[in-house]
């Protein structure tokens, strides 16, 4: 006897996975007290504000990359690239430090079901949501921005220490380059890296104090404190075998 059917289990079973949407959340809140929920949708499923259950999403150029990668024991590190011709995304990762550890909810869930679906009902997905902390930001550029994310880990028996814990991403906040001043702002600044040695991103060497930048890597961090004791937040041993 063949199990039942429902409507959402027909569609992904179909021969074509057509109108299938890609919701994405965004809880700056995680990390800053009092900010918002950003709420967004592939541009290339819809044109228009799509609303679930009265909550509206944003369609968004996406492009997105290992989250349905097969379970082979490791812990899924998906890429996600988020355009921001609009400037949704841009002035929080500046404001609240690249937007690690903000967590990233993804649901797919059928065109159907949308409030102005066929079918509205804003309890169905296709299976549980998935979730995700930004663990780092790749690249920011005036149009997009990548960030590499960690699965959530279940922390149903979680211990100390009870702050989250990354393996190989810093959560100190970097100083930042005053173009107006020509200076470097420590005032937010908690990584205690005050010296005149630059380097970007990529952890390649510059000569230019705007695209100074840690890359939040344990190498990031050898690069200004050669020969001292790293302070780093990472953990770089989490995950190792015993």
């Amino acid at each position: 006897m063949s199990p039942p059917t429902t409507p959402v289990v027909e569609a992904i079973q179909g021969p074509q996975i057509a109108g299938v949407l890609e919701l994405f959340e965004l809880d700056v809140s995680v990390i800053a007290a009092g900010q918002p929920v950003i709420r967004f949708v592939s541009a290339v499923a819809v044109d228009n504000v799509i609303q679930r259950g009265g909550v509206g999403f944003m369609p968004t150029p996406i492009e997105t990359e290992g989250f349905d990668q097969g379970g082979t024991g490791a812990v899924p590190q998906p890429t996600i690239t988020v355009g921001d011709l609009t400037g949704q995304i841009g002035p929080w990762v500046w404001a609240s430090q690249d937007l690690l550890g903000a967590t990233l909810t993804r649901t797919l869930v059928l065109r159907e079901n949308m409030d102005d679906g066929a079918d509205p009902d804003p309890s169905v997905s296709i299976g549980p949501p998935s979730l995700f902390k930004v663990a780092q930001k790749l690249s920011q550029t005036s149009s997009e921005v990548t960030f590499r994310l960690v699965a959530e880990i279940d922390q149903g028996e979680q211990k100390l220490p009870r702050r989250q814990v990354f393996k190989d991403s810093c959560l100190r906040r970097y100083r930042v380059w005053n173009s107006a001043t020509s200076t470097f702002d420590y005032a937010a600044a908690d990584c205690p890296y005050n010296g005149a040695a630059l380097f970007d991103i990529t952890d390649q060497t510059t000569t230019i104090e705007g695209v100074d930048q840690c890359s939040r890597k344990i190498s990031g961090c050898r690069l200004r404190f050669p020969g001292a004791p790293l302070p780093t937040t990472a953990f770089p041993g989490v995950g190792a075998r015993r």
